[in-house]
């Protein structure tokens, strides 16, 4: 990718902050249908490694307007701290020895998840009434059985074209579109999954349950 001269100062070294603030626009982009997946983990990957404005612009030379650039390359406003706010240290969310790990009611969806499951363990997530910062959520499962069962609010997407199935009895069952209605958010479901992925709409008893 051709680095733009018109960026200002190309060569002044980078903050943490801004190598963040171009790793949302990539996920924006992702979101509306820009960038495709795997073209997303590779520029995060290169926004990461940044060193210089020159080395994020490169990232942002096809995304970014050149009268914007520099707008695009300041620090951003953090969308929120802790694990699940930055790609290299998602929310890492475990089954349980035989029982389900729930997260439901009112609770804060990062853009950067991670399920891990073993044979007997299970995790449910309901986002009826989750609050989401970011319209694009990277949710990758490592998982060598039990159940993932993801409870999607109407309007979003969720994508699991990039969930690899291992074995006989894995399965991915979604009843929700891949594409959200405009302005909602977009799940994006990656890795690789020995157990049971369920995507699906809240029942009847569940929204009762979370009014």
């Amino acid at each position: 990718m051709s680095v733009l001269p018109e960026v200002p100062d190309h060569a002044l070294r980078v903050t943490a902050g801004q190598r963040d603030n171009t790793v949302a626009i990539l996920r924006d982009a992702a979101a509306d249908g820009r960038l495709n997946f795997d073209e997303l983990d590779n520029r995060v990957g290169d926004a990461l490694r940044a060193v210089t404005r020159e080395n994020l612009a490169a990232v942002l030379s096809d995304l970014v307007p050149v009268d914007e650039l520099g707008s695009a390359l300041a620090t951003g406003a953090p969308l929120g701290d802790g694990p699940g706010y930055r790609w290299e240290e998602p929310l890492l969310i475990r089954g349980q020895w035989r029982s389900t790990t729930k997260r439901d009611g009112r609770w804060e969806l990062p853009p950067f998840v991670e399920i891990n499951t073993d044979s007997v363990g299970s995790v449910r997530l309901d986002m009826t009434r989750a609050t989401v910062r970011s319209l694009l959520i990277d949710l990758v499962i490592t998982s060598s059985g039990g159940t993932v069962t993801l409870v999607i609010p109407d309007g979003w997407g969720v994508d699991t074209m990039g969930l690899q199935t291992d074995g006989m009895g894995a399965t991915i069952s979604s009843r929700v579109p891949t594409r959200p209605s405009r302005g909602a958010p977009r799940i994006v479901v990656r890795g690789r999954t020995a157990g049971s992925l369920k995507v699906r709409y809240p029942t009847r008893r569940e929204l009762a349950r979370n009014r």
